[in-house]
């Protein structure tokens, strides 16, 4: 038996039973294979976060004031990011979750609808700025 270097911090822990090594194996290798990069049809490589990320209990954000001029009411538009590998050279700041907010009740149900998707895409991850039509 060698000795291996554990350089990731250990997040669950199973004990395999003696019939099980090559189930055990099989599934380590396709859990390897989901984390490699997916190739995208354009030709760029996307990455997604493959690590369940918890919501932390404080987030960066920035609230913005949009005043249309054809309502009299403004709109509230709240982004928070979270910050990934801090503290490392790996730091990086993406957005985490949206809110909109409005005193207009009109449109209620569907930017309640608009913000969970865009917030369940900003937590899956991948290049969002990829998105537009080319």
């Amino acid at each position: 038996m060698s000795a291996h270097r554990i350089e990731k911090k250990i997040t669950k822990v199973r004990v395999v039973k003696p019939g099980e090594k090559e189930k055990a194996e099989a599934e380590a290798a396709a859990a390897a294979k989901a984390r490699e990069p997916v190739a995208d049809p354009r030709g760029s490589n996307i990455i997604r976060m493959h690590e369940k990320l918890e919501r932390p209990e404080e987030l960066i954000g920035s609230t913005y004031k949009i005043k249309p001029p054809v309502s009299d009411h403004a709109m509230y538009v709240t982004i928070n990011d979270i910050l990934l590998n801090e503290g490392t050279v790996h730091e990086s700041r993406r957005p985490f979750e949206i809110f909109i907010n409005s005193k207009n009740l009109d449109h209620y149900q569907w930017i309640v609808a608009l913000t969970r998707i865009i917030s369940a895409v900003f937590r899956k991850g991948g290049d969002v700025t990829s998105w537009s039509k080319s």
